[in-house]
């Protein structure tokens, strides 16, 4: 499935974000405080990668929330609202389960917010065209059908069929997989066909921890106040293929030894295809006792630390300490390759990226999505984004098409959204409209 439109209500800094189109690559531009950001959070909550919820104390607009009951009588207030279209393989998925005629429309509505228990589904199921397809599965004669007759959902057909003082095995059967849809409805069970891609957020401000206690790291996760630096030292050693635990478990300094050497080779591997400005680095993950006199939590237990090699000057430096676009990109890879591998469905929210790259770097960034096609940008609408309650006027908000992308396509289903300020539009090499607009 794909994410065609979405509009974002009561969130932040924005009240009503207008519902607006969403293609493989999306830009949205605005100034300073425009909302663009709260935009990519209020998609995010919808269906998040990693642990986040919606607010209502932190996230509600703020002017407004002492009238929050008066505005929403009924305690919840919708955020994000969003339009999907089914792929050919959701539509097959459902055909082989509920028949050819299962769903009335290739599109569907799925929205979240404050006060919600679950996500609102809004999908085109043919109810009845479901039910005839079970029945004609289960071989029903027609004196059996006879007594489904007047049922159009699985719940009227289930009362139907609880009603009959006997029933033969067909209709046992059937009755038996009726039950066991859940809720006893057709669009529950459609729904839980369907996977809806996770939305992955990451910002220009997301970047990895360098130095790492794993003790304090252990204690950190497992009572859930890990910092984002340190969730994303998680992915890149997931990906790398550790764990804080198996480092911890080391029996052996050999043992702990080899790990940090596999780990390091495979992550410079995947990481120096992708940063063309200097083959010539090679990432290390050092594991050593923290010392008496480092501050704390580095000064005692066992520390892992992530060094950059440059193999020309025979010196290495704490990734801390590299330029804060190679810190940034290097974040941002290693959090993309975790996310290719465990999540089959995604859709990226870029909050500002790359904007502290280098010139070379940003075009390593841009080279697979772009190969030297232009798209467009359309027009902006004035005051889309609201920002304070005023208007973000002629830099609202961006649309930008561009031909999709492999870090794109390797995420099946995925689309890609990124939030700039307008100056970084040349940095970027994207395009937009030079007349200005009323």
């Amino acid at each position: 499935m794909k994410l065609v439109r979405a509009q974002v209500f009561n969130f932040r800094s924005v009240e009503d974000s207008q519902a607006f189109d969403v293609s493989d690559l999306t830009c949205m531009v605005g100034k300073n405080e425009a909302g663009k950001s709260a935009l990519l959070q209020a998609l995010y909550g919808l269906q998040p990668y990693a642990k986040f919820s919606y607010d209502q104390t932190r996230d509600y607009p703020r002017r407004f929330l002492s009238r929050y009951g008066e505005r929403h009588p009924d305690g919840k207030s919708v955020v994000a609202r969003t339009w999907w279209k089914l792929d050919a393989e959701d539509i097959e998925t459902v055909s082989k389960q509920f028949g050819p005629n299962a769903l009335t429309t290739d599109e569907f509505q799925a929205e979240f917010g404050f006060g919600f228990d679950t996500r609102i589904w809004t999908m085109p199921v043919n109810h009845r065209a479901c039910l005839d397809h079970m029945v004609h599965a289960n071989a029903l004669d027609a004196i059996e059908q006879n007594s489904l007759k007047s049922a159009t959902t699985a719940a009227q057909a289930i009362a139907a069929l609880t009603a009959l003082s006997q029933r033969s095995e067909e209709l046992e059967e059937l009755l038996k997989e009726l039950q066991e849809l859940r809720n006893q409805s057709f669009v529950s069970a459609v729904i839980d066909l369907l996977e809806m891609p996770k939305f992955f957020y990451t910002s220009h401000f997301d970047r990895m921890s360098g130095e790492i206690s794993l003790n304090q790291l252990a204690h950190d996760k497992q009572h859930d106040r890990l910092s984002p630096g340190d969730r994303i030292f998680l992915d890149f050693l997931e990906y790398a293929g550790t764990t804080v635990e198996e480092l911890q478990g080391a029996k052996k300094y050999e043992d702990l030894k080899a790990k940090c050497e596999a780990a390091s080779n495979d992550i410079t591997d995947e990481i120096f295809q992708f940063w063309s400005q200097n083959e010539a680095l090679e990432v290390k993950i050092e594991l050593g006792e923290g010392k008496p006199q480092d501050l704390p939590p580095f000064n005692s237990g066992t520390v892992a630390k992530i060094r950059i090699e440059n193999r020309h000057h025979r010196a290495s430096v704490p990734l801390s300490e590299r330029s804060a676009g190679f810190l940034w990109f290097f974040s941002f890879l290693a959090q993309f390759k975790q996310l290719k591998k465990t999540t089959g469905r995604a859709i990226m929210l870029l909050d500002e990226p790359g904007l502290t790259l280098h010139g070379k770097a940003q075009a390593d960034l841009l080279r697979d999505s772009d190969r030297g096609h232009r798209g467009r940008i359309s027009e902006p609408r004035c005051g889309r984004l609201r920002a304070g309650g005023g208007s973000a006027g002629a830099d609202g908000a961006w649309h930008h098409d561009r031909r999709a992308s492999k870090a794109r396509e390797s995420l099946r289903g995925g689309r890609i959204l990124l939030a700039v300020p307008r100056h970084a539009l040349h940095a970027l090499g994207l395009q937009f409209p030079v007349r200005p607009v009323a």
